[in-house]
């Protein structure tokens, strides 16, 4: 009786010592199973945080689409103009040769026509560099929503 009191103490206390075992086991696997719960919420703000930021950029990317249409369209029209003043300086100098009674009036205007001419050139130096800046802007962008989409799909990938 008393070696099967002993056996069965002895298995009691292996039971016991199981279960404590198993206990931590719990303990560890439920920290475990927290710690993948946050970094799966986590992961979620992090990938709607980044969603915000991809559609702000594109926002952004389509606004400086608008902007080079824009500058694009005036940039014709400014080359326009340009050409067309330039004719038309021609002409009032070739008008100016043939009219020498009237050779004062026509320089003034001859000199109004350079002048606009230059702050046209000007003009058209700005847009043309506008329109260099923009599309510098431009291609930043799309490479930023190119980087921001790499980073949503490593994300996505990562949380597989």
């Amino acid at each position: 009786a008393q070696a099967e009191q002993n056996r069965l103490k002895g298995l009691l206390e292996k039971l016991e010592q199981e279960k404590s075992t198993l206990q931590k086991e719990y303990k560890e696997v439920s920290k475990k199973v927290e710690a993948a719960d946050q970094i799966m919420k986590t992961s979620g703000a992090n990938m709607a945080e980044m969603q915000k930021k991809l559609s702000a950029v594109e926002t952004e990317k389509d606004n400086l689409s608008s902007q080079l249409d824009g500058k694009t369209n005036q940039l014709q029209a400014a080359e326009a103009e340009s050409k067309k003043l330039r004719n038309d300086l021609s002409l009032r100098d070739q008008a100016n040769e043939a009219l020498r009674a009237q050779m004062m009036d026509k320089d003034l205007e001859r000199e109004t026509a350079k002048a606009e001419a230059e702050q046209l050139s000007k003009k058209l130096l700005q847009a043309e560099n506008q329109l260099l800046d923009i599309q510098k802007q431009k291609d930043k962008t799309s490479d930023e929503v190119k980087r921001i989409t790499g980073d949503m799909n490593n994300l996505r990938d990562e949380n597989k």
